[in-house]
C-alpha cells in the first residue's frame, strides 16, 4: 500500500505551497477522475438546483450573479498564484498554458458575469461551496503540476512546434470561440427588463441544445492535448465533461417541457447525442 505523506520544506513554508510527490499526485488525480465519473452518474438522476432549475429545497440561497463571480474568481486566482510564484513556471514555455487558463477565467469572471442579465434567480449556498471546492481542487492540481512537477525540458521550443501542441491549440481556440459566441447569443436573448426564457436560434443552436457547454468541453480537451496529455489536465477535461453533459440534458428536458414547439435538436454533440 502506498504511504500517503504530505511533504514540506522551508521554501514551501515560505511560499505556502502544498507539496505532493509524483506518485501521490497520480493517486490524487485518478481518485479525482473516479469522483468525476461518480458525479456524472449521479447527475443523471439529480438536477443541480440553480439557474432555470433553481430550487428552495437545498437550503439558503445567494444572489446568482454574486455566486457565479465568487466561484469563477476562485480558480482564476489559484492559477494566477501558481503562475507567479511557481518555481518552474518561467523556466520554459509552460507559462503559455497558465496564460490560456487565466485568460479564460478572466473572461468568465470579469466579463461574462457582469454581462449577464440580472434576474431574481438565486443559487443555493451549498452549491456555491461545492463549486468553490471543485474549482479549488482542479486549479490546485493543474497549477501545482505545471509550476512544480512538469519537466521544463518537455515544454521548450520543440513542444511549441509539435503536432500535439498545435492540434491542441486549434481545438482549444475552436472551443473558446464556440463558448464565447454562444454565450453572447444567450446573454442577448432577452432584452433589458425581460425575464421570460426564449428559444435560442442560429449557429450551433440549430444542432444542439447547449453549444456553450460543448464549446467549453472542446476547449479543455484542447488544453489537455496542449499540456502533453498530463494527468492533471486530464482531470479537468473529464470533470468538465462530467459536469456539463448532464447539465445539457437537464436543459434539453426543460425546454421540451416548457416549449411545445421546441425544435428537434441533439443535446450537446451534433448528430450524435
Amino acid at each position: 500500500m502506498v504511504k500517503f505523506i504530505v511533504e514540506w520544506d522551508e521554501t514551501m513554508w515560505n511560499t505556502g505551497k502544498f507539496v505532493l510527490t509524483t506518485e501521490q499526485m497520480n493517486i490524487v488525480c485518478y481518485a479525482w477522475i473516479a469522483t468525476a465519473l461518480m458525479v456524472f452518474v449521479t447527475m443523471q438522476y439529480v438536477t443541480a438546483p440553480y439557474g432555470r432549475h433553481t430550487s428552495t429545497k437545498w437550503g439558503p440561497s445567494v444572489n446568482n450573479k454574486a455566486a457565479w463571480f465568487i466561484k469563477e474568481l476562485n480558480t482564476f486566482f489559484v492559477m494566477l498564484y501558481y503562475m507567479v510564484v511557481g518555481s518552474k513556471t518561467f523556466k520554459s514555455y509552460v507559462w503559455i498554458l497558465f496564460a490560456f487558463w487565466v485568460i479564460h477565467y478572466f473572461y468568465r469572471t470579469f466579463i461574462y458575469v457582469p454581462m449577464c442579465r440580472s434576474t431574481e434567480k438565486k443559487m443555493p449556498f451549498v452549491i456555491v461551496l461545492m463549486s468553490i471546492f471543485f474549482n479549488q481542487v482542479n486549479a490546485y492540481i493543474n497549477g501545482f503540476y505545471l509550476s512544480e512537477m512538469a519537466d521544463p525540458a518537455d515544454f521548450g521550443k520543440e513542444w511549441l512546434q509539435s503536432k500535439l501542441f498545435l492540434t491542441g491549440l486549434v481545438v482549444f481556440l475552436t472551443g473558446a470561440f464556440i463558448n464565447f459566441k454562444t454565450d453572447l447569443t444567450l446573454i442577448h436573448l432577452r432584452k433589458v427588463g425581460e425575464t421570460d426564457y426564449k428559444i435560442p436560434r442560429g449557429f450551433l443552436f440549430e444542432l444542439v441544445v447547449s453549444p456553450n457547454f460543448l464549446g467549453e468541453i472542446i476547449e479543455w480537451f484542447g488544453f489537455y492535448l496542449m499540456a502533453r496529455r498530463n494527468v492533471a489536465a486530464l482531470c479537468f477535461a473529464v470533470w468538465t465533461f462530467a459536469n456539463l453533459t448532464p447539465r445539457a440534458k437537464n436543459h434539453s428536458d426543460w425546454y421540451k417541457i416548457n416549449f411545445k414547439n421546441f425544435p428537434k435538436r441533439k443535446i450537446i454533440i451534433p448528430f450524435i447525442y
